[in-house]
């Protein structure tokens, strides 16, 4: 059956917010070629992203081929 706009919007009001429980995340400090930064800058903005948030991003995906 197929809901109406506004039924669908009664159930959306009456919905709990789902909240997801992880970790904070926790800084680390990491030595870089300079030049390896500027490149990492570089691809950030072209992503529309923070540079650090590529960083982790792609520690992650690494992490997750190694598993």
């Amino acid at each position: 059956r197929r809901e109406t706009a506004q039924q669908v919007e009664e159930m959306l009001e009456g919905a709990e917010l789902f909240k997801a429980t992880r970790l904070p995340r926790r800084p680390v400090s990491v030595r870089l070629d300079p030049q390896d930064i500027s490149m990492l800058k570089r691809v950030a903005r072209r992503k529309g992203i923070p540079y650090s948030q590529l960083v982790a991003i792609w520690v992650h995906e690494r992490i997750e081929e190694e598993r």
